[in-house]
């Protein structure tokens, strides 16, 4: 009976999901007729200074190391961005011996957390792999999964997490309060693939699980053909405020560039706008 309930909820979950996604693409391409694709990246930041509330981009161009930004250090509540450092530990008490991928974390009623993910359809007792509670993490952007992680994994592995032993935590709100930039995400970001906080196979296997999740539907589309956006998004809907943050990888898995658009206040046809218009222009550089 449990697994009967778990499959049909999952399923109503991602039905949901797709329903919301077809009818935001709808809204959309009726919000874009008449637009003009910006054709330079002072275009672009000169029709997000048309919309209504606050964007924020960064952008970095790997090869040339050119930054493109706009209102990048505006603060936001990173909502589900917080993940990614979360994520993040989870693989580094993996690699200290302190956990294993392997192990069974006992979801308890003080895990429960409304919104997206699976594991808040299942009774409390349940007993879940621990590589099965960072994959929806990041997947679903399971909110129990966080709580179940954040009890499990030891407070100053999940603080390392965040500031990648470069003391990020002592100058960020971002582990205390979830305030964050788009540039300071991206700069996180760049440091978590070519730092050395985490070994190789670590980092990877965190990109590949950030390369395909439920929410590829905002500056993902738009990046262009052979290019993987391994990325989190973030939803803040009491400040009306949407992220979209990640790595864009070419063939055969070189980073080519890191992406971040944040926002608050703002109009969520519009900022799907914006993030094409974003994607568009990663594409050409």
């Amino acid at each position: 009976m449990f697994l009967f309930s778990y499959i049909y909820n999952t399923l109503v979950l991602y039905m949901n999901h797709l329903l919301e996604m077809l009818f935001t693409l709808i809204v959309l391409l009726g919000s874009l007729k008449g637009t003009t694709n910006p054709q330079s990246f002072s275009e672009l930041t000169d029709n997000v200074k048309g919309k209504e509330g606050d964007f924020g981009i960064y952008i970095k161009d790997l090869k040339t190391q050119q930054i493109y930004e706009y209102n990048s250090e505006l603060l936001v509540n990173g909502a589900s961005l917080f993940k990614v450092p979360v994520g993040v530990a989870t693989l580094k008490a993996m690699e200290l011996g302190l956990v294993k991928s392997g192990d069974e974390v006992t979801l308890e009623g003080s895990d429960f957390s409304s919104g997206s993910g699976v594991f808040n359809t299942y009774p409390a007792g349940s007993k879940v792999l621990l590589k099965d509670v960072l994959s929806q993490l990041i997947y679903s952007s399971d909110n129990t999964a966080q709580q179940m992680l954040m009890r499990t994994i030891p407070d100053w592995v999940i603080k390392g997490g965040f500031d990648l032993n470069k003391s990020l935590t002592g100058k960020s709100d971002f582990y205390h309060r979830d305030i964050t930039s788009a540039k300071e995400f991206g700069i996180y970001l760049e440091e978590l693939y070519f730092g050395e906080y985490l070994g190789v196979s670590d980092r990877d296997y965190l990109v590949t699980l950030m390369s395909k999740t439920l929410f590829d539907d905002r500056v993902t589309p738009y990046i262009g053909d052979g290019l993987v956006f391994a990325h989190k998004i973030g939803n803040d809907p009491e400040g009306a405020g949407w992220h979209d943050c990640g790595i864009v990888l070419e063939p055969p898995r070189t980073a080519k560039a890191v992406v971040c658009v944040t926002s608050r206040g703002v109009i969520y046809q519009e900022f799907l706008e914006v993030c094409r218009w974003i994607g568009e222009f990663v594409g050409t550089i």
